[in-house]
């Protein structure tokens, strides 16, 4: 149930970001045109909701990591094997679902191919930028 519920989190921080994706493209597009702004702000403000989805998604995959282990020394297993078992299935399970959700959903429900790149795109570099800065 924890899990669950902790997906369906992911899954609304998911039409969230893709709502305010919306909503900051049809305010940057200009109105007489229908095009969209081509200045560096309004580059980067239309790839903020994407940036912040992908933050999200390192925050909650950290936030379950802490859940997961919470859970599984709840439920007492006899072995450390069954421990270690129970916990990487949750977390796989987790990590799989929160951090592909918005690929599978553009990609097979909206079949967006630009979006989908570009969700990938701004995935991957977050992924990055947050990794190096982590080991700095």
């Amino acid at each position: 149930p924890v899990t669950l519920l902790c997906l369906s989190l992911a899954f609304a921080m998911m039409l969230g970001s893709f709502a305010a994706e919306t909503w900051m493209m049809s305010t940057l597009t200009d109105e007489e045109t229908g095009e969209l702004a081509t200045d560096l702000i309004s580059t980067v403000l239309s790839n903020l909701p994407s940036i912040l989805y992908s933050l999200s998604i390192i925050v909650f995959n950290a936030i379950y990591l802490k859940i997961a282990r919470r859970l599984t020394v709840w439920e007492n297993h006899r072995t450390q094997e069954q421990h270690d078992t129970h916990v990487t299935a949750k977390l796989v399970l987790f990590e799989f679902v929160n951090t592909f959700l918005a690929l599978f959903y553009t990609g097979f429900y909206i079949q967006d191919l630009k979006s989908l790149r570009s969700q990938l795109f701004t995935t991957l570099m977050v992924q990055q930028a947050v990794n190096q800065i982590q080991e700095v």
